[in-house]
């Protein structure tokens, strides 16, 4: 229940994950056993190191990024804040640097999702905000699908009044999964099983059990050992939709 919570809020709040990140196979180890001791013990290492090069600093926010939704998930509040400080730093100088706009934009849109996980009277400041991000991060550059995956969980978790469509979500989704496949480094990266991860769920949520069924067979090729996935999510889904 525990790794569900804490998962579903690192989908709700960042999913624009940056594939910077992608071959750092400690933090992959981690996230496939859901060991968050491991991931805290990465980032620590990875922020005392000196003389950070802008890509570093990049990677470094990603990975700060799923532990603060860890935090989160499990209402370690001061701890989430202590790395959102961290991460916001580096994002500003980033952003001051004028190093890759599109992801940085896209970052602090996940920066300002984490803080209304915090705390919910964020959403009314920062919520507008977080679309307009995603959009910008798009027009900057129309390749990065993390602008994608941003405006996708702005429309998933967005009210119907408001513009909110899962639908048109789980379409952003998939031009994101589009791009990343056709040009990324797709294996021994938790950000992309992060993403088909929010696929299945979003299908099971909308009804289309086949289709989220197809999601979790991808994911357990692309990798077995997925624990949360292959002893908990698949099978009670399995338990109670059946195979497709």
């Amino acid at each position: 229940m525990e790794r569900a919570k804490y998962l579903f809020i690192v989908l709700f709040c960042l999913s624009n994950l940056v594939l910077l990140g992608q071959n750092n196979r400690s933090i992959y180890n981690a996230f496939i056993n859901g060991n968050m001791k491991d991931w805290k013990n990465e980032i620590d290492k990875l922020e005392i190191t000196t003389n950070k090069s802008n890509s570093y600093k990049l990677e470094l926010v990603n990975h700060q990024i799923g532990y603060i939704g860890w935090c989160i998930g499990m209402e370690k509040y001061e701890e989430a804040k202590k790395y959102l400080k961290l991460s916001s730093s580096h994002i500003k100088e980033l952003k001051e640097k004028k190093f890759k706009p599109s992801y940085v934009k896209s970052y602090k849109g996940s920066i300002d999702g984490l803080k209304i996980g915090i705390n919910n009277l964020y959403a009314i400041l920062l919520g507008p905000g977080i679309i307009s991000k995603a959009k910008s991060s798009i027009k900057l550059d129309n390749n990065n699908p993390y602008g994608y995956i941003l405006l996708g969980n702005s429309k998933y978790y967005m009210w119907a009044m408001l513009g909110g469509s899962k639908d048109e979500a789980v379409r952003y989704y998939k031009i994101a999964e589009k791009i990343i496949e056709n040009g990324q480094k797709t294996d021994h990266n938790w950000n992309y099983l992060s993403l088909l991860t929010m696929i299945a769920h979003a299908n099971v949520e909308m009804g289309n059990y086949s289709e989220a069924n197809l999601y979790y067979k991808k994911i357990l090729q692309i990798e077995p050992n997925y624990k949360w996935i292959k002893e908990e999510i698949y099978p009670k889904f399995i338990n109670k939709h059946g195979k497709k």
